[in-house]
């Protein structure tokens, strides 16, 4: 079974760079037409969505793609996740987990494409601060 902390890698390298992050979708191809995170042309994903791709087991069915926001919501790195969210005093409140993931990637990507009150870049370095800390809490929790 993969731990915690390679799941979390995973997402890092998935949004790796601002151009393969996105808000609104789980997975756009490269037209930002929305795809499937298990689409072989998803090239931009959301928080949510990178989640949903490394949690996938190969040979994955329907009943997966059907299923993937709870299936994420029920996971261990769905619930670090949310707890880095919350540990930083957003003000989000929602008792949905993939609500609140949802919420604080599509609030910072937002904040960049439509109100552009900072960058893309900066609104991604967000996004990496959250996995980086989530990623550091289950390296030291050695899951």
């Amino acid at each position: 079974m993969k731990t915690i902390a390679k799941t979390l890698g995973e997402m890092r390298k998935t949004l790796a760079t601002p151009e393969s992050w996105n808000g609104g979708y789980m997975a756009a191809d490269e037209n930002n037409s929305k795809v499937s995170v298990l689409n072989p042309d998803a090239c931009k994903f959301c928080l949510m969505g990178a989640a949903a791709k490394a949690l996938a087991v190969p040979g994955v069915t329907k009943s997966y793609e059907a299923n993937r926001f709870t299936f994420v919501e029920e996971s261990e790195v769905g619930k670090l996740l949310v707890a880095v969210i919350q540990g930083r005093g957003l003000g989000y409140e929602t008792h949905r987990s993939s609500d609140l993931i949802w919420m604080f990637n599509d609030q910072l990507n937002n904040r960049a494409t439509i109100h552009l009150a900072c960058s893309l870049e900066e609104a991604h370095a967000e996004v990496l601060d959250v996995l980086d800390e989530a990623y550091q809490h289950a390296v030291a929790a050695g899951v």
